[in-house]
């Protein structure tokens, strides 16, 4: 999915979705009540299925960096650089489930 667009009454929105997702908190309550309200069904099930995507994407990448982090010794410069990827990785997955737990479906 490249892009989304939301049409309302008085206008619409059209977002490039790859750029812009996950939405931080705060944010993601007005897009994603815009998008509940006025998107086509289409749309919703396109965005679902590539959210679907995206977490079980950064899902894999975080248990990859869980099993690196173990391979280093506590402490270290590379068991603190994997520690700090993991966060940001774990950061963005958690921002993906919650966005996609913000659209509903029909």
């Amino acid at each position: 999915m490249k892009r989304l667009k939301i049409e309302y009454e008085t206008g619409y929105l059209e977002f490039d979705v790859e750029a812009l997702f996950p939405f931080r908190r705060g944010k993601d309550k007005k897009i994603f009540k815009l998008i509940n309200m006025y998107c086509q069904r289409q749309a919703k099930r396109e965005l679902f299925h590539w959210l679907l995507f995206k977490v079980d994407e950064y899902n894999s990448e975080c248990e990859l960096f869980i099993s690196k982090v173990r391979l280093y010794e506590p402490g270290s410069r590379a068991y603190r650089a994997c520690k700090t990827e993991l966060k940001k990785l774990e950061i963005i997955y958690k921002r993906f489930v919650r966005n996609l737990e913000l659209l509903e479906m029909d």
